[in-house]
């Protein structure tokens, strides 16, 4: 399915289908609300891919339930794409696999100048497993001050693995700009880090509700705050192996507080 508009009004595709075709599941792009709803597995090169060129009131939506799976068999497996202003938001809570395949591609990318949001649930999130690829990606990047810069990602019971885990960043200068990780099932990277989270003047908080990470050459967990004011909170309830188990860092005034134990 290709559907794109290239004025202001918003796109929406609702399938219930199975597609399976050679390129793209989905396709879309708009310049307002660009939104793809599936309650039926999609397989593409790339599974699903949405793109809103708006500014910060519109938002990229991939949502994906009935435990419909999504895979990419050379490509990402989802991608929810704010580049002007637009936020991103993918909402696999209800779904199934998420499934990216090949050197540099991952399970859920969501990158965008405004807010970042990722909801996983019962479903395996899967990344390619060389390079930087990573089992979710999520980025916001309004590069300073004002609209957008904040960054959430809660993962359900369903492992997270990749080449790398979970990627949360923000280059948002405000001190919302927040960056949480929030992780309920087990995270794992073949050759990276488990989970890296990385904001600026907000907060930046990794919290461990259930399940284990585990990371083969990079840090299980690595959180850090690079402004004057950002402050940094991981809190574990499971083993946390790699390189090192937790680096929790601030590079001014901001609190760094790390709760539980790792491996």
């Amino acid at each position: 399915i290709f559907a794109s508009s290239t004025g202001t009004g918003d796109v929406t595709v609702n399938n219930s289908g199975v597609i399976d075709p050679p390129a793209f599941g989905i396709l879309m792009t708009g310049g307002a609300n660009v939104t793809a709803n599936t309650s039926a597995n999609v397989t593409g090169d790339t599974g699903i891919q949405v793109t809103s060129n708006g500014g910060s009131a519109f938002t990229a939506t991939v949502n994906v339930t009935k435990g419909a799976a999504v895979t990419g068999t050379n490509g990402h497996g989802i991608v929810a794409l704010g580049p002007v202003g637009a936020n991103a938001k993918v909402d696999a809570s209800a779904g199934g696999a998420i499934t990216g395949t090949g050197a540099g591609n991952d399970g859920i990318r969501a990158l965008a100048q405004g807010n970042v949001t990722v909801l996983t649930g019962a479903g395996a999130i899967t990344g390619g497993n060389a390079g930087t690829s990573w089992g979710i990606k999520a980025q916001s990047t309004p590069g300073g001050a004002g609209a957008g810069g904040v960054v959430a990602v809660t993962t359900g019971t369903g492992t997270v693995s990749g080449a790398q885990g979970i990627l949360a960043t923000t280059n948002g200068t405000d001190a919302g700009d927040t960056v949480t990780v929030t992780t309920n099932g087990d995270v794992t990277a073949t050759a990276g880090f488990g989970i890296l989270a990385k904001g600026i003047n907000g907060l930046v908080k990794v919290d461990q509700v259930a399940g284990n990470v585990f990371a083969t050459g990079k840090d299980g967990i690595n959180a850090s705050a690079a402004g004057g004011n950002g402050s940094v909170t991981v809190n574990l309830a499971g083993s946390v192996t790699g390189a090192n188990g937790v680096v929790a860092s601030a590079a001014g005034t901001g609190a760094v507080t790390v709760t539980g134990t790792a491996a």
